[in-house]
C-alpha cells in the first residue's frame, strides 16, 4: 500500500462508526499502521487486530504512540514479529483499558511475562493469550505467581511446558478466577494432567486444552470424568487428546 493509498484509508469517513476493526493477514506493514494509528476517524474504536502481519517492533512503536492505545479494550498482536524490545515498549504504554491481549505466536521468551504482565499494568485484563511465546516452565511459574486478578482466560499453548510448569498453574490460588485454560501441544505428561485437574483452585473451568500432551486418550477420558465428576453442575467443554 502506499503512501498516498495509506493516507486516503485513514482519511476515510467510513472509519467513523468504527468500533471494531480487525486486520489480521492483511498484509499490513509499519507504515501501515502509523497512517491507522494516527487517523482522527477512529475516535471510536475499542477492538484492534493487527495480528498475522510482519509489521514488528516498528508497527508496536507507531501504536504506541498514537491516542488510539489507551482507548482499546481489545488489542491483537499475535504473529506480528516482535521482539521483546517491542514488549518492552508496549508496556511502557497505558494499557489500563484492556480486557482482552494476545501476543501469541512472537517466541519473546520467559521475560515477556514480567516485562508485560505484571506489575497491574493491565488490571481490567480477563482474555490473555500467550500461546507459543516460548515462555518454558519458568515463564509459566512467574506468570502463576502474579497473573492478572481478573483473567478468565488464558491460552499458553505450545510453549514447551512441563509437569512442572503446570503444577504452578494447578497451585496458584490467583488463577481461581480462570473458566478457559488452553495448555495444549505442550510436554505436560500424565504427572502434570492429573495435578491440574485435582487443583483446588482450578474448579471454575468451563473450557480446557490438553491436547498434543504425550497422554493416552483412555486415561485423558478417565481423568476428565473423574473431573466432571467433582465439577458436578457446570457444562465442561473438553478438548483432550
Amino acid at each position: 500500500m502506499g503512501r498516498r493509498r495509506r493516507r486516503a484509508l485513514a482519511a476515510s469517513p467510513c472509519l467513523s462508526a468504527l468500533t471494531k476493526l480487525h486486520l489480521e493477514n492483511t498484509h499490513l506493514t509499519p507504515e501501515a499502521v502509523e497512517a491507522l494509528a494516527g487517523s482522527h476517524r477512529l475516535d471510536r474504536l475499542t477492538a484492534l487486530n493487527v495480528g498475522q502481519n510482519l509489521i514488528g517492533n516498528e508497527g508496536v512503536e507507531m501504536l504506541a504512540r498514537s491516542p488510539l492505545l489507551p482507548r482499546l479494550t481489545r488489542l491483537g498482536l499475535a504473529s506480528t514479529g516482535m521482539t521483546l524490545h517491542g514488549v518492552q515498549t508496549l508496556a511502557a504504554c497505558d494499557l489500563s483499558g484492556l480486557t482482552s491481549l494476545d501476543v501469541g505466536q512472537n517466541l519473546i521468551g520467559p521475560d515477556l511475562v514480567g516485562t508485560l504482565v505484571g506489575a497491574g499494568r493491565m488490571p481490567r485484563l480477563t482474555r490473555l493469550g500467550l500461546g507459543y511465546s516460548g515462555l518454558g516452565d519458568a515463564g509459566v511459574q512467574e506468570l502463576a505467581a502474579a497473573p492478572p486478578d481478573r483473567l478468565t482466560a488464558l491460552d499458553l499453548c505450545g510453549n514447551g511446558i512441563t509437569s512442572a510448569g503446570v503444577r504452578a498453574l494447578a497451585a496458584s490460588p490467583a488463577l481461581a478466577t480462570l473458566r478457559e485454560l488452553d495448555v495444549s501441544y505442550n510436554a505436560i505428561g500424565a504427572d502434570g494432567m492429573e495435578a491440574l485437574l485435582e487443583s483446588p483452585y482450578l474448579r471454575r473451568l468451563t473450557a480446557l486444552d490438553l491436547r498434543g500432551n504425550g497422554v493416552s486418550p483412555k486415561y485423558s477420558q478417565t481423568l476428565w470424568r473423574q473431573y466432571q465428576q467433582r465439577a458436578t453442575g457446570r457444562d465442561l467443554t473438553a478438548t483432550a487428546p
